[in-house]
């Protein structure tokens, strides 16, 4: 085992301390292809993943709990509909997938959209169940609007409830509960939400727990067999779909497409700059393969039983994270609801003296702001700003923002595949927020309309529901 030893190690020191993405890239390549030709590294590498796995079994069942309950919803809508002979045109899709009005030579609306996703001739990325939830949403809504709501008293239910089912999907923090949304409350589904909180824990696991090392190789390791293979965004998606060694989710699917571009840019200008870069970043990766190398180089050093039961072994470690995760986490909340009460104090501090310099605040203690998505006017206390109908980006996000649940963060991977702009949509996304925000303060004289964090974008709930 020597020798395995020898060579693991000889190889990560031909690439860990490299400057340049190019070579590090390089030599983390050859990196995995020796880890996986190893059987005893290898045998490391998948029982990470199937610790990972085991997280992701728990969301699965949830999603098909979920599904059931949201087609049972569906079915209820669609008697609805047919009982009280309604058009399905006179129902607006504010947040459901419109791909175009005509579809193949003919008009089409929500129903005929919500068959093509469900028979999968539209293929749209994310949760089945976040899908079906928008297309029930809309319908429901469009229902209300019609003066339908006895028989929509099963799903409809009131603000508070309303904000504490969100608090589930969004945040913890009860400060920020939401208050309702103006086209309706429904509640279609009790375990969707479940499935949001559970996909949340693995996404904060992923940043903390051995196997989120192994991942991000796993991912780069897909992605330079892509590029090799000369695939591109839409050749290479259903190869990562269709992968049988290594179950890719939409997230990781949305990464290795990511990594695709990236790692193309890499090879054109080795010493590419980060700002450059969507996934594939230098010091992150760096990060990741010294933790799996740890790892890697630990097993073979303790490698005393071959015939390790590496599923009871996975089940007993996912067991024990889960248990340890969920007491670092209490404390990480604590600590990280300390600080961004400081944090939120001082930039609501700041937006103030901003607020201040540009008139102070205008509109009454309370008031929210409104959204006609047919005309595309932000409207607040009695003035108005038309979003210009040639800015395609700003439309879509403010689509997506107003139509959600007031003060709910929408993710940027839900809005830009409807974006214009090419390669670089993430940079266009921040440009809409940004564009968005300076041309209220100038109409309107409101300071930071939309608040931006981390790739998520949300009405300022600060600035409406405190006095400044």
């Amino acid at each position: 085992m020597i020798d395995t030893h020898l060579g693991l190690q000889r190889r990560y020191e031909t690439f860990a301390t490299k400057e340049t993405s190019l070579a590090f890239f390089r030599g983390l390549g050859d990196y995995i292809d020796y880890v996986m030709s190893i059987p005893r590294l290898n045998s490391v590498l998948k029982t990470q993943l199937d610790i990972r796995e085991v997280g992701y079994e728990k969301v699965k069942v949830l999603e098909k709990e979920a599904v059931v309950e949201l087609e049972k919803a569906k079915e209820k809508l669609l008697k609805i509909i047919k009982k009280n002979k309604i058009d399905p045109k006179t129902l607006n899709q504010d947040t459901s997938f419109i791909p175009t009005l005509s579809w193949k030579g003919r008009e089409t609306d929500i129903l005929e959209h919500l068959k093509m996703f469900e028979t999968g001739e539209v293929v749209i990325s994310g949760f089945y169940s976040d899908n079906l939830q928008k297309f029930l949403f809309d319908i429901a809504a469009g229902l209300l609007q019609l003066g339908h709501k006895d028989e929509l008293k099963e799903f409809i239910i009131k603000p508070e409830e309303y904000g504490e089912y969100y608090d589930t999907i969004n945040d913890y923090d009860k400060s920020l509960r939401f208050g309702g949304n103006t086209r309706g409350n429904f509640i279609f589904s009790e375990t969707w939400p479940k499935r949001f909180e559970q996909s949340r824990m693995i996404d904060a696991a992923r940043e903390i727990e051995p196997w989120g090392a192994f991942e991000a190789l796993v991912k780069f390791w897909k992605t330079r067999k892509e590029v090799a293979a000369g695939k591109v965004w839409d050749t290479a998606l259903p190869d990562i779909n269709s992968d049988t060694q290594f179950h890719f989710d939409t997230k990781d699917s949305v990464d290795i497409l990511f990594g695709i571009e990236d790692f193309k840019i890499i090879q054109a200008n080795p010493r590419v700059t980060e700002h450059e870069i969507h996934y594939l970043h230098l010091e992150k990766f760096r990060t990741k393969t010294a933790t799996a190398h740890w790892f890697l180089s630990r097993s073979l050093e303790d490698d005393k039983d071959s015939n390790t039961n590496f599923k009871a072994q996975t089940i007993a470690l996912e067991n024990q994270i889960e248990k340890a995760w969920r007491g670092d986490v209490d404390a990480f909340m604590k600590e990280t609801k300390e600080f961004m009460n400081e944090y939120r104090a001082d930039r609501l501090e700041h937006q103030n003296l901003r607020q201040k310099a540009v008139g102070g605040k205008w509109w009454k203690d309370g008031e929210r702001p409104g959204y006609d998505p047919k005309n595309k006017r932000i409207s607040l206390d009695g003035k108005e700003y038309q979003v210009p109908l040639t800015a395609i980006n700003r439309i879509v996000l403010c689509d997506a923002v107003f139509s959600n649940p007031y003060g709910s963060w929408i993710e940027e991977n839900d809005v830009i595949s409807k974006f214009r702009g090419g390669d670089r949509k993430s940079r266009s996304f921040y440009d809409a927020v940004r564009a968005i925000n300076t041309s209220i303060e100038d109409e309107l004289g409101i300071v930071e309309i939309l608040e931006y964090k981390a790739s998520k974008v949300r009405i300022n709930t600060d600035i409406f529901e405190k006095k400044m």
